[in-house]
């Protein structure tokens, strides 16, 4: 009877204090950095340089560029995305994500004027061939992603979803898939 209750008094103290101990965040690292600085493609993100701010669930990025070539022509995306970290390891953190991008572009009559990502382009041919075309185009898209944390300063962004493209063009408007890629150096 002796070797029982000293079996039972060594357990339980051998097991006890694994319940009685909090669930530790992974590897401080991850969560310390909020700051990422890096370039980003996504056809309900934005493209070009990106801007990334995650907190410890909540995060917001900013994507943007323009391009100004020679006759007029301009191309701007830029990106307003918000973030929310559903779970974090030491070498990735499953995201989700609200993405919205808007796309301003000028071309001359020759060149398309519908340029998004997964969307048909509509060739426009004016009657005069020096006459520009201007378009803006709204997307949006929800989905889910991985930020895999590549080394201690450099992560990779992975993310898919539903997109709703030309929501500014009523009739227009249509689905598909949202990709999205991007490289982050965490600070």
């Amino acid at each position: 009877m002796k070797t029982y209750t000293l079996l039972y008094a060594l357990l339980f103290f051998v097991i006890s204090p694994t319940f009685s101990q909090e669930v530790e965040e992974p590897d401080n690292h991850v969560l310390s950095k909020k700051n990422h600085l890096g370039v980003n493609m996504g056809s309900t993100t934005g493209m070009g340089l990106s801007y990334k701010y995650f907190g410890r669930k909540l995060g917001v990025q900013i994507t943007g560029i323009p391009v100004f070539q020679g006759n007029g022509y301009y191309f701007v995306s830029t990106g307003l995305t918000a973030l929310y970290r559903i779970k974090t390891s030491d070498h990735i953190d499953l995201v989700s994500y609200l993405g919205n991008h808007m796309i301003f572009s000028r071309t001359n009559g020759y060149q398309s004027a519908n340029v998004q990502p997964f969307g048909p382009s509509t060739p426009v041919y004016p009657e005069d061939p020096e006459a520009t075309v201007e378009s803006t185009h709204y997307n949006i898209g929800l989905g889910a992603g991985v930020d895999i944390h590549l080394s201690r300063f450099l992560d990779m962004s992975i993310k898919a979803g539903y997109g709703l493209y030309d929501l500014n063009h009523g009739s227009n408007a249509y689905t598909s898939i949202a990709l999205e890629f991007g490289m982050y150096y965490r600070f």
